[in-house]
């Protein structure tokens, strides 16, 4: 269990150093969004390899639960701005 945990703590931080560097690039905004949606496609196959299929689906409901209340707030911030 340990082993997996880090795992995901390595996968987790080799995809925000990712997702960084396409949002730092010079790429068009339809360039970078198809890329942070490969990418995202590409973490949640490192998910299913870590955790397993059913174990990957509970991890991502679980981190999409957490997210919820920084994503309302963030839509609220951009009606404000």
């Amino acid at each position: 269990m340990i082993q997996k945990k880090e795992e995901l703590k390595s996968a987790n931080s080799k995809f925000f150093d990712e997702i960084l560097e396409v949002a730092g690039s010079n790429k068009s905004d339809e360039e970078k969004r198809k890329s942070i949606l490969n990418l995202g496609k590409k973490q949640s196959g490192a998910f299913s390899e870590i955790l397993g299929e059913n174990k990957a689906k509970q991890y991502k409901k679980a981190v999409k639960k957490k997210i919820r209340p920084f994503k309302t707030k963030y839509k609220l911030a951009t009606l404000i701005l």
